[in-house]
């Protein structure tokens, strides 16, 4: 299996319930430099997918994290603060990981 370029490709293909190396999913959601944009292509893909339902936090998390890069509040994701956003997205991604196992 080749390297998987990214974090989006690797939450990309898990989602389609495509085998990843454990590795590479562990440095996905551990890679805090990375968070608003893989967020970024998760909220494209819930655009392109017509606004399907299981990407709709994906959407949420985007906002109230690009949100909190430049302000106090944010209004998409109830008890994000800036102290606390960052777990909040990391909790989620692994335990969406979790759910299509």
């Amino acid at each position: 299996m080749k390297p998987v370029e990214s974090t989006y490709e690797i939450l990309a293909l898990k989602s389609l319930n495509k085998s990843i190396d454990e590795k590479w999913i562990v440095w996905a959601i551990n890679d805090k430099k990375e968070l608003l944009s893989t967020l970024n292509i998760l909220n494209g893909i819930y655009q392109e997918l017509d606004y399907r339902e299981d990407y709709h936090d994906f959407f949420l998390l985007y906002w109230a994290k690009d949100d909190l890069n430049y302000s106090e509040n944010q209004w998409y994701w109830e008890g994000a603060y800036r102290n606390n956003i960052d777990k909040i997205i990391l909790d989620y991604f692994k335990a969406w990981k979790e759910k299509y196992e």
